[in-house]
C-alpha cells in the first residue's frame, strides 16, 4: 500500500531510478493498493511537483553557470591550469545540455504525462472507495479532536487551512488522517495485514532519536491493531526497495536505492530544518554546544530504561510501545557518540574549507596543499563514521521490526 508522496516522488527521480521503481510495482501489481485519498492527492499535486522540478533544474543551471564564471576572466583560479580549465568547460557544457534536456522533458509532463499514465495503469481497480459527504463530515470532526490532542498521524498538517471553507480544504487539512483511516478500514474489511510505504518524514508518523528515524509511532501500531484486528509495518521507499531486492530478488540497482535514500534525506532536512546552513556555525564554541547539548537528557532516558529492564519487566509483559521505546533508548546509547563524532567532523571540514578559501585568496599554494590534505583525511573519517552509524541503525531497526511483527 502506497502513500501519495511515494508516487509523487517518481517525478523527482532520474529516469533509470523511476523505471526501476515502476518495474518493481509491475512485478507485485496483484498485491498493490492505494487509499482513495492518496489517489486524490497524487492527481491534485502532480502539476505542482512537476513545476517544482522545473524550477530545480533552472536553479541548478544557474548554479553551474556561476561556478563556471568563477573560473573565467581576470578572476580565474590561480592554481588551475589551462588544460584543467578546458576540461571544466567541457564538463559544464555536458552538464548544461543534460540539465536543459531534462528540464524540457519535465515541462512536457504538464501536457503529456507518461508517469501519470503508468501509475493509472498499475493501480487500475486497486484504489479504495471515497467516503460519502456524511462520512467525510464525521471524519473532519474527529480529525479536529485528534489534532487538538496531537494524536498521530496528521496533526503537523493541521494549519494548512486555518479556516477551511469547503470539503477540498478540509481534505487538505486532514489528508494524513483520512489516509490512515482508509488504510485501517481496508485492513479490517479485507482481514489482511498491511505494509504501508510512505515518504512522509514528519514526527506525527515516525519516532526519532539523535536526529535519526527509528520506527513508526507506537500509537499508530497500537491503534491499527485495535481498530482493524490486523498488523501493519511502515517503510520508507528506500527501505521498501532494499527489502524487495533482498526477499523478492528484484533487479533494482543499488544506485537507484541510493538515489531514493538521498532524496528521502534531503526532503527530511527540509521538513526538520528549513533554511539551515553550516554558515550559521560561527566558531568552535558552537561546535562544543552541538556535541553536548543532548547528553544529559539522553543519559536520563537510558538510565530509566535500564532500571525498568532490571526490575523484571520481561519482553512478554511489556506493551509493544514500551518494548519499542526500550530499543530506541538502547539505540541512543550506541549511536549517540557516533552522531557527535559526525557533527564534529562536519564542523571541522567546514572550518578547514574556510581556511582553504582564505589560502586561495592569498595565493598561498603551500598552505592550500596542506589544508587540502587535512580536508581529505577528515572526509575519509566522516565516511567511516557514517558507515558505522548506518550499520548500527540497521541492526536496531531490524530488531524493532521483529518486535512489531511479533506483536
Amino acid at each position: 500500500m502506497f502513500d501519495a508522496n511515494v508516487l509523487l516522488n517518481l517525478y523527482r527521480y532520474s529516469e533509470n531510478t523511476r523505471d526501476g521503481f515502476l518495474n518493481l510495482l509491475e512485478k507485485i501489481e496483484n498485491r498493490i493498493w492505494i487509499p482513495e485519498q492518496a489517489g486524490h492527492e497524487f492527481l491534485k499535486n502532480r502539476a505542482g511537483v512537476i513545476s517544482e522540478q522545473m524550477k530545480s533544474y533552472g536553479d541548478t543551471l544557474a548554479a553551474v553557470k556561476k561556478l563556471s564564471s568563477s573560473f573565467s576572466g581576470e578572476r580565474a583560479h590561480p592554481f588551475i591550469s589551462p588544460g584543467a580549465k578546458a576540461a571544466l568547460d567541457n564538463a559544464v557544457d555536458l552538464i548544461n545540455t543534460e540539465l536543459s534536456e531534462s528540464k524540457d522533458k519535465q515541462e512536457e509532463l504538464l501536457t503529456s504525462d507518461a508517469i501519470k499514465d503508468q501509475v493509472a495503469k498499475l493501480f487500475e481497480g486497486r484504489v479504495g472507495k471515497a467516503y460519502s459527504k456524511d462520512q467525510f463530515s464525521e471524519i473532519f470532526k474527529k480529525g479536529e479532536t485528534r489534532y487538538e490532542e496531537r494524536t498521530p498521524p496528521g496533526y503537523k498538517d493541521g494549519g494548512k487551512n486555518r479556516e477551511p471553507k469547503n470539503e477540498a480544504e478540509n481534505r487538505e487539512n486532514f489528508g494524513d488522517w483520512i489516509i490512515w483511516k482508509q488504510v485501517m478500514d481496508h485492513a479490517k474489511f479485507s482481514k489482511t495485514s498491511i505494509i504501508l510505504v510512505t515518504d512522509d518524514r514528519k514526527e506525527d508518523w515516525w519516532v526519532e532519536r539523535s536526529g535519526k528515524t527509528i520506527g513508526p509511532r507506537p500509537e499508530l501500531i497500537k491503534e491499527f491493531n485495535e481498530e482493524s484486528g490486523q498488523k501493519i509495518i511502515l517503510y520508507s521507499s528506500n527501505s521498501f526497495l532494499e527489502l524487495s531486492k533482498k526477499h523478492l530478488h528484484t533487479q533494482i540497482s543499488q544506485t537507484a536505492i541510493n538515489e531514493i535514500e538521498a532524496e528521502h534525506e534531503a526532503r527530511k532536512m527540509q521538513v526538520q530544518s528549513p533554511g539551515f546552513s553550516h554558515d550559521l556555525i560561527k566558531n568552535t564554541g558552537m561546535k562544543w554546544m552541538l556535541n553536548h547539548k543532548k547528553s544529559d537528557k539522553s543519559l536520563k532516558r537510558r538510565s530509566l530504561a535500564e532500571q525498568n529492564h532490571r526490575s523484571g519487566d520481561s519482553a512478554e509483559g511489556r506493551t509493544p510501545g514500551n518494548r519499542e521505546y526500550y530499543f530506541m533508548d538502547a539505540m541512543d546509547a550506541e549511536i549517540g557518540s557516533i552522531d557527535k563524532h559526525i557533527t564534529s567532523l562536519n564542523i571541522d571540514i567546514e572550518l578547514v574549507s574556510r581556511e582553504i578559501s582564505r589560502s586561495i585568496e592569498n595565493a598561498d599554494e603551500v598552505e592550500y596543499q596542506s589544508l587540502e590534505g587535512q580536508r581529505h583525511e577528515l572526509l575519509l573519517k566522516l565516511e567511516d563514521a557514517k558507515r558505522e552509524l548506518h550499520s548500527s541503525r540497521r541492526r536496531y531497526e531490524d530488531r524493532l521490526h521483529e518486535e512489531l511483527r511479533d506483536f
